[in-house]
């Protein structure tokens, strides 16, 4: 494997990927749904990856979705040749594009999805093999992958003692108990979109408290009286603020640091889940959700 420095010098780059068609996340426990296509090998010249043109595309399996009794991820290798000297990033892009198209064709299918959802197709960065050509149409060695996505292991170890059990009959009230059932049904959620929802939903729950009603009428005839007109994201965060603070929520902790709760804050976790479900934006989903929407979540919980 060579590195190279100036991809401009090429007229052509080929792409050598497998993709692999993802199982299904289910809807039941228990239950694993699988997907495949009826295609083993498939060819194209001249079309396109959204704008990108692309001079010839194969695709050959290389894994079937049933090996011996065992039903698997079927899997396919993908080659490109693709006009230019294209970079590793570029050639990440055209391959998640790639993916997220193949993908879109699939779902649109009606008898597709059953009792699931539906990742699609996905590829390893590290997987990718790139190499170049000139105007002679003969590639060279490959140029080695010098980043892209690594599995890694992790591990948590909780200094408490969980299993310690109160020694006094110990009922929950009916929002502390509507709301951990919440906050654990959004834990096992299998994708970040639906659990950050899921755990929105907690908010949902507070707002419809008497509580909080009574808070928010006080703060709306305030606005009232002081001739003031906000948007719903700020008069929401306000409110929810206030009956946090008299619940006594003043602070949380962040990964090891103390984060005094804010207005901001609030109104950002809001915004978040409006950019969510109305524009499907999940820029800031994890930043938010990790770092203050579950550490307020989990010290609501805790002060109930």
């Amino acid at each position: 494997m060579t590195i190279i420095n100036n991809y401009d010098q090429f007229t052509y780059t080929k792409v050598n990927v497998p993709i692999t068609l993802k199982i299904c996340p289910s809807d039941h426990d228990g239950s694993d749904y699988y997907v495949d296509v009826h295609c083993d090998m498939y060819a194209q010249e001249c079309c396109y990856i959204g704008e990108q043109f692309i001079e010839k595309m194969q695709v050959q399996r290389i894994r079937n979705s049933q090996v011996q009794s065992e039903v698997v991820e079927p899997q396919w290798l993908v080659e490109l040749i693709i006009r230019g000297g294209k970079t590793e990033e570029e050639v990440i892009h055209i391959v998640e594009s790639f993916c997220e198209i193949l993908s879109f064709h699939f779902a649109l299918k009606d008898n597709c999805i059953q009792n699931s959802g539906f990742i699609g197709f996905t590829f390893c960065h590290m997987d990718i093999r790139r190499s170049y050509a000139t105007d002679d149409g003969i590639f060279g060695d490959e140029d080695s992958v010098r980043s892209g996505s690594v599995s890694q292991q992790s591990l948590t170890v909780i200094q408490n003692n969980i299993f310690e059990l109160p020694k006094t009959t110990n009922l929950q009230s009916e929002l502390l108990e509507k709301l951990s059932r919440a906050f654990m049904t959004a834990l096992k959620s299998k994708d970040m979109t639906s659990r950050y929802l899921l755990l929105y939903y907690m908010f949902e729950i507070i707002y419809g408290t008497d509580e909080y009603q009574t808070i928010k009428n006080v703060y709306e005839r305030e606005c009232v009286s002081k001739g003031q007109k906000k948007n719903g994201a700020t008069k929401k965060s306000e409110v929810l603020l206030r009956y946090l603070q008299e619940r006594g929520l003043f602070e949380y902790d962040s990964f090891g640091n103390k984060v005094t709760l804010t207005v901001e804050t609030l109104n950002h976790i809001i915004v978040t889940r409006n950019d969510l479900t109305h524009r499907a934006d999940m820029s800031n989903v994890s930043n938010i959700m990790y770092h203050h929407m579950i550490p307020i979540l989990q010290q609501i919980l805790a002060l109930l």
